[in-house]
């Protein structure tokens, strides 16, 4: 006879704590919906194999199946108990996410199996740059990565997908070219790509792929190689200016060849000439690094926006909302029709869309000097290239004049139309942008005062082109607006009251909060006798986002981060830190690595203090330079006489903490607070990094 089993308090407890129907029915969902993608990514390494192009459809097969493959992959909801560990430390990637990690390290493998060496050696940075290959590796040891937080985890999310669409984007390239055109287009594309692939930043890169996808497929299969120029000009010269140029070249060279052939120029575009002379002139590769991205830029425009991925997302059937608000997703439906090897109505407004910007590449070509007659070098031909896109940059923006506007257009899209005044179209653009500045910033100055103040900053500053485009993001921002146009206005304008100094100083708003500080520091501070540590330079503020790649940098995924750049370009209490200089042949310098330097108060004793952000890095940590940057800091706190707080992530050793003389404990956290603050400012947009629970300022 069975006996009935006597039930402990404890076994009563467990049956109490099981998992509740619902949740046991959204895992089962959960493991089903991975295992569904797991099979897509399977079906889409398959259809990788060189065996598998059979037909003129099959990038546009692999594009439909990537873009299905992807929409559930960042759909994917993450478990709710994720949320919950967060604080924890537990934070596990998703089934889904691991299984694109595994495909990525199998097209890896597949690019070795395709008989082109080249293919492998340009696909292992994508992973590289995106920090991948470690995350493949605890994958392959049968674990997941895990994290402290859910938003770290979602970044290592985004970056796994963006490495899925550009390993396939550049294979499926490959395997496309290689049949329907030759295999030498196929391996012209891929080591073409593979400087953009290692040097552009992450962010850019995607697009930049998916452009070059497309150039490659407006080439003829008898076309002469797009790289084998470039090669014989830089043999073997690896300095840094030529990464800007070789990943630039492309975008140059391709819209040039369009340019040619629309007009029936006898003579081919010198864009190797002119990316040779550009890398001599600026041996930092920041104008050629602004010519790639205008290129890129140009090459989607109107395309990627969410009204365009809205419409070219509803042409698939099961695709989620939630793909209309991804980059990655919109920038694949938007030119997913644009790459294809058919011809349409959208194909060929493309097509017709590259040759202005062909045109001003073979203008910058052509340019030569109005008095010699000899091309254009040094910084002329900087100035040159500068105003060109400082011209693209304008037209973005809104003008008081439909007239001013108009001039602008029709200076992009019909500048040096046919041969004729090529060599002297980058005049006539330099004119237009000097109008066009003058008008934007209600300037009364002659039209003198205004070229020559310009000319100076195109020629002297490393990307002016970013102070325009930054005007294009905050465009809504009607105070944001007013704030950039004082800058500008400082930069060209002859007005000794309107210059930079006089506003960050002397500024009646900035003077609120220089008013409440010890007035001997203040003197110290705003000397400038060269003495302190760190610059105030303008040019090294709005740079140092772009040299760190930070969210300083100006990009439409900074939009709301960047705005807090107004407050320590228009504010005279910050000072920047840098170390690891890189300097060009004419004395300017970009920095690896920088930490903010401020002037701030104390709210509960008024003490004038210098605090001191966390530091950024170019790449990975470097502890040499953050070495550096600490002993800088404390080396300006010194020379002003005051005391310094540094931003961190944890509380100070009890010695340390003594020493910043913090009040008693008054109930604001568990430890004893010191709030510092800006009294006022000419900015309301102040930026302090926001994951540091220590060291935060705030306007007072």
């Amino acid at each position: 006879e069975d006996e009935d089993e006597e039930v402990t308090e404890e076994e009563e407890e467990e049956e109490e704590e099981e998992e509740d129907p619902e949740e046991i029915q959204a895992r089962i969902e959960r493991e089903e919906a991975a295992r569904e993608i797991k099979a897509e990514f399977d079906s889409l390494v398959a259809m990788l194999e060189p065996s598998a192009c059979t037909d003129g459809n099959y990038f546009e097969n692999v594009m439909d199946t990537m873009i299905a493959a992807l929409d559930s992959l960042v759909s994917w909801e993450p478990e709710s108990s994720e949320m919950a560990t967060a604080k924890a430390g537990n934070v596990s990637m998703s089934a889904a996410h691991i299984s694109a990690l595994t495909m990525i390290s199998d097209m890896q493998a597949l690019a070795k199996k395709s008989g082109d060496k080249r293919l492998a050696s340009s696909l292992k940075w994508i992973p590289k740059k995106l920090g991948l290959n470690p995350l493949i590796s605890i994958c392959k040891k049968g674990r997941a990565p895990t994290y402290r937080t859910n938003r770290d985890m979602r970044m290592a999310c985004r970056d796994v997908e963006r490495g899925v669409s550009e390993s396939v984007l550049m294979i499926a390239s490959h395997t496309a070219l290689s049949a329907l055109s030759s295999p030498a287009r196929a391996t012209d594309f891929v080591v073409t790509c593979r400087p953009m692939l290692e040097h552009t930043m992450v962010r850019d890169r995607h697009a930049a792929v998916l452009v070059a996808g497309g150039y490659f497929r407006i080439l003829a299969a008898t076309e002469r190689p797009v790289w084998e120029p470039f090669k014989r000009a830089f043999p073997s010269n690896f300095a840094h200016s030529t990464w800007p140029a070789r990943a630039a070249y492309p975008f140059l060279e391709v819209p040039a060849r369009q340019w040619a052939a629309s007009c029936g120029a006898a003579e081919e575009v010198a864009t190797v000439g002119l990316v040779e002379r550009i890398t001599r002139a600026d041996t930092l590769g920041d104008v050629c690094e602004g010519l790639r991205r205008w290129a890129v830029t140009e090459g989607l425009k109107g395309r990627v926006s969410r009204e365009a991925a809205r419409a070219a997302v509803q042409e698939y059937e099961g695709l989620s909302s939630r793909s209309l608000k991804h980059q990655l997703m919109r920038e694949l439906a938007g030119v997913r029709k644009l790459i294809l090897q058919g011809e349409s109505d959208e194909r060929a407004s493309w097509l017709a869309s590259v040759v202005p910007l062909g045109a001003h590449v073979a203008s910058l070509a052509a340019a030569r000097d109005a008095e010699t007659g000899e091309l254009l070098e040094g910084q002329q031909l900087i100035v040159a290239a500068n105003s060109v896109l400082m011209l693209a940059a304008l037209k973005e923006v809104h003008f008081p004049s439909q007239a001013t506007y108009s001039a602008i257009a029709a200076q992009i899209n019909h500048c040096g139309e046919g041969q004729e005044g090529l060599s002297s179209a980058w005049r006539s653009t330099f004119d237009a942008v000097c109008e066009g500045v003058r008008e934007l910033l209600e300037l009364e100055e002659g039209d003198e005062v205004v070229r020559v103040r310009l000319a100076e900053v195109l020629g002297g500053w490393r990307m002016p082109q970013l102070l325009l485009q930054m005007w294009e993001l905050q465009g809504d921002d009607a105070e944001c607006v007013e704030l950039l146009k004082t800058l500008l206005r400082a930069m060209v304008s002859g007005d000794p009251k309107a210059r930079i100094d006089e506003i960050r100083y002397r500024d009646q708003r900035n003077k609120q909060h220089f008013d409440r500080l010890d007035t001997a520091v203040v003197a110290k501070w705003s000397a400038h006798d060269g003495s302190l540590p760190g610059t105030d330079d303008v040019e090294a503020l709005m740079m140092m986002g772009e040299d760190t790649r930070t969210c300083m940098a100006v990009h439409p995924s900074n939009a709301n981060t960047q705005k807090g750049m107004l407050g320590y370009l228009l504010q005279g209490n910050t000072r920047l830190l840098v170390a690891g200089a890189v300097r060009g042949e004419d004395g300017r310098a970009r920095f690896t690595a920088r930490a903010v330097a401020r002037l701030l108060l104390r709210r509960d004793n008024g003490e004038t203090v210098l605090f001191v952000d966390r530091s950024y890095f170019e790449g990975e940590r470097d502890e040499e330079a953050e070495a550096e940057l600490r002993a800088q800091a404390q080396a300006l706190a010194e020379a002003v006489g005051v005391r310094l707080y540094r931003a961190q992530n944890t509380l100070p050793p009890p010695e340390a903490l003594a020493a910043l003389d913090p009040p008693k404990e008054g109930g604001m956290y568990p430890y004893p607070a010191v709030e510092l603050v800006e009294m006022g400012g000419a900015s309301p947009y102040v930026w302090r990094d926001g994951r540091y629970d220590i060291g935060l300022a705030t306007r007072g």
